[in-house]
């Protein structure tokens, strides 16, 4: 069963290009998306097509969004120039308040004496809880690697049984998820 989403335009209305889509209806309707091909190239082809128009639609969102910022930036930039040139920390007016705060952040520069330090003092809350997945996916090749050598040398499935349940580090899970992807034929040559 296929949820609805919500697309800008009217249902049925699929735009060829990105153009048609900035010039379709501002309002916004819920429909229930359906698909159906005559061939799986069909399929591939609109998925293809669908992609390139988001990317194209993302790029300019993030471009757009890159100039409010900047303009935002600047705003607040005046701002605090003028509640520095006043001697206030805020300004209160019918359309919002703004005010003064501090934002602070902390980057390792060296990540040894870092992780010297907290095992000195103890400090382990100074770090985030999280595992570094391409680290525990080498571990677990190559643990994977030691079950299929165990495997190869005839060890008794007891051993096997072990290595397997140690192969992700433990207080982890490993789940994975198939993804169906789909990419764009290669150019060759005279193809534009």
């Amino acid at each position: 069963m296929n949820a609805p989403i919500q697309q800008r335009g009217h249902p049925g209305e699929e735009p060829d290009d990105l153009q048609n889509l900035m010039e379709s209806s501002p309002e916004t309707v819920e429909h229930v998306v359906r698909v159906a091909f005559q061939t799986v190239d069909a399929a591939i082809e609109q998925y293809v097509d669908k992609r390139d128009s988001l990317r194209l639609l993302k790029k300019l969102h993030e471009k757009e969004e890159t100039s409010l910022d900047e303009e935002l930036d600047a705003i607040a930039m005046w701002l605090r120039e003028k509640a520095d040139e006043i001697g206030v920390d805020s300004f209160k007016t019918a359309h919002g308040t703004a005010y003064r705060s501090l934002k602070e952040s902390y980057r390792a520069v060296d990540w040894e004496s870092f992780v010297g330090w907290m095992k000195e003092t103890g400090n382990f809350q100074c770090v985030e809880k999280r595992p570094a997945k391409n680290a525990v996916r080498e571990i677990h090749r190559d643990n994977l690697q030691r079950v299929k050598q165990l495997k190869d040398s005839g060890a008794s499935q007891e051993d096997i049984d072990k290595a397997m349940l140690e192969a992700v580090p433990p207080g982890l899970d490993y789940l994975t998820e198939v993804e169906f992807n789909v990419l764009r034929p290669k150019k060759g040559k005279g193809d534009e």
